[in-house]
């Protein structure tokens, strides 16, 4: 074998050479489109002047406002993959998609972005990530997370005209704090009593009611990214249930209900108590921002503050309750028990019954 020139050493050498060079082969030659594919830097940007509260996981956007209607999306794929984008609007016990994106993507930075529709509700958004490849598939907001802090998906707030008393009742005539936060020029102001004037609404993001005094325009320039308070007051009213209704002239609406006190004891032995930690058990608001309303009946374990700011989304859920002497109302109507006569009943919260003589 002398003419072939390979000896048994040299073709060990060889082999050893060859098994060297293939064990020096970078690890991702082999990983390559087989591991389940991954998104990192995942952030949400809005517009180039925020709103307050904003952060990198969380923005809000104002449909309505040209340069504020517009969600940016963007992480970055270790390798190619095949990316769907999904506004999730959750609720109790379901979740909707509002909108969905998709495309193919190589490794690197990328963005997408959502402008909604003039139809899509306002409310939270989780922007829902699924990154797909050969290796499987990964999901980012698929499941609400323990905290706010740990989320994994961007949350996207759709703002629309947003106001809440800061108490629950007041007594006629006293000054009321109101929390506004709204991306327009300015709004009208008109006080509602519900239960009295048009039919009630079917509707659960409308209220309806017998409009007392005047509408009031308020001018809202150097207030439009910052929730405001500010202060209003009722008329010398009957107890009852009422709500302030802001309205902006592009027709976004928004309410904020609260309850007026009788002023003096009442002769009647019957009462209406409004079940308000009722109201708040199924506040589906997401104060936290983690894309989830903040309530047991969302999932999960969020903090429920009885005692925070009452919104207009949560009447229309309130459960009813019928006791011997106190009748505690729902939300579109104020009960009139037939046996008593059409006297304005007394209407309280349960907070205040105890104080009621």
């Amino acid at each position: 074998m002398r003419g072939v020139g390979l000896t048994r050493g040299r073709l060990l050498g060889v082999a050893a050479g060859a098994a060297s060079a293939f064990a020096a082969l970078p690890r991702a030659a082999f990983a390559k489109d087989t591991g389940v594919p991954h998104a990192t830097e995942i952030t949400v940007r809005g517009a180039a002047k925020p709103f307050s509260g904003d952060r990198s996981m969380f923005v809000t956007i104002a449909p309505e406002s040209v340069g504020r209607d517009t969600a940016r999306v963007l992480f970055r794929l270790g390798r190619r993959a095949r990316v769907r984008l999904d506004a999730v609007r959750t609720g109790i016990g379901t979740s909707s998609v509002r909108w969905t994106t998709e495309a193919t993507l190589g490794p690197g930075r990328h963005a997408m972005a959502w402008k909604p529709a003039d139809d899509v509700p306002v409310g939270s958004y989780v922007m829902r990530l699924t990154v797909e490849g050969k290796g499987g598939r990964r999901v980012y907001g698929g499941r609400r997370p323990a905290s706010p802090a740990r989320a994994n998906a961007p949350v996207v707030h759709v703002l629309g005209i947003e106001a809440a008393f800061t108490r629950r009742s007041y007594l006629p005539t006293e000054r009321m704090a109101m929390q506004v936060l709204a991306d327009v020029p300015s709004f009208t102001l008109t006080f509602l009593r519900i239960g009295h004037g048009p039919d009630p609404s079917l509707r659960n993001d409308e209220m309806v009611g017998l409009e007392m005094g005047e509408p009031v325009r308020i001018d809202w320039t150097g207030k439009r990214s910052t929730r405001q308070t500010i202060a209003v007051q009722s008329g010398d009213w009957p107890s009852g249930l009422y709500a302030a209704r802001l309205e902006a002239e592009d027709g976004g609406v928004g309410f904020a209900p609260f309850i007026l006190r009788a002023a003096t004891p009442s002769e009647l032995r019957v009462a209406v108590v409004l079940p308000t930690n009722t109201w708040q058990a199924y506040n589906l608001y997401d104060a936290d921002g983690d894309g989830w309303g903040d309530t047991w009946y969302a999932g999960g374990r969020p903090p429920v503050v009885l005692t925070r700011a009452s919104r207009s989304l949560v009447l229309r859920v309130a459960a009813a309750s019928a006791g011997s002497s106190v009748v505690a109302g729902a939300v579109d109507w104020q009960p009139r028990p037939m046996n008593i006569p059409r006297t304005p009943i007394p209407t309280a919260t349960r907070r205040t019954l105890r104080t009621m003589p």
